[in-house]
């Protein structure tokens, strides 16, 4: 997640509500708005994202806190090009149309999947998933491709206030029954992610939120 060529001061920070996943600059007034070019998330060793995971009860109770921390480690250069080494074990590389994880266990897999479309218009969609189901227990479902929701969205988190592109994902259950949750991601241009929200049945379980940042 690459530091912002945009900020603009003085802008009044508003937090965008929708029911929806790193503490190095702390709190700041100052508003990072998207750029026309950079990309979604700056990718460079020594980069850093601390977060924090909260998780909630049936009546929105906070019933527990994580924190988690990414690092980008180290360059891997495969099929000619230069990914990035994040200290989760997973490979991240920016294309020209957006952020790609590979996930996969062997550095000569290439089983990778689009985390977000950058640029994108709002409307747009792209499938994050290698396959178009996922098996649960015994239940398989259908997981929608993921869609820009808005774009120029303010999120305040503990390390900042950013104007944001969101991204959704619905995940049904089988034979039409009905939705079974969805996942909101928020993603700062030229930052990376910032915030994370993941419900089911009309209320958030679980989210995620940007506390600490550090880019080279």
């Amino acid at each position: 997640m690459m530091r912002s060529n945009n900020v603009m001061r003085s802008a009044k920070a508003g937090i965008f509500i929708i029911p929806l996943l790193f503490i190095l600059i702390g709190c700041s007034d100052e508003f990072v708005g998207p750029t026309a070019t950079g990309v979604i998330m700056p990718l460079k060793v020594g980069n850093q994202w601390i977060g924090r995971w909260t998780e909630y009860d049936d009546a929105g109770a906070v019933i527990a806190t994580t924190y988690d921390t990414l690092t980008i480690e180290s360059q891997v250069r495969r099929d000619e090009e230069i990914w990035y080494l994040g200290s989760n074990g997973k490979l991240y590389i920016n294309h020209p149309n957006g952020l790609y994880k590979d996930s996969s266990e062997s550095s000569v897999c290439g089983c990778y999947m689009m985390l977000a479309k950058y640029p994108s218009a709002v409307g747009d969609t792209f499938n994050t998933q290698r396959h178009e189901m996922l098996l649960q227990g015994e239940t398989w479902v259908r997981i929608d491709a993921d869609i820009l929701l808005a774009k120029d969205s303010a999120i305040t988190t503990p390390a900042g206030t950013y104007s944001c592109y969101v991204y959704g994902q619905k995940l049904f259950a089988p034979l039409n029954a009905g939705l079974l949750g969805w996942e909101w991601k928020y993603y700062a241009p030229n930052v990376g992610l910032v915030k994370k929200e993941i419900g089911s049945y009309g209320r958030v379980e679980k989210s995620w939120e940007l506390v600490k940042l550090r880019l080279g």
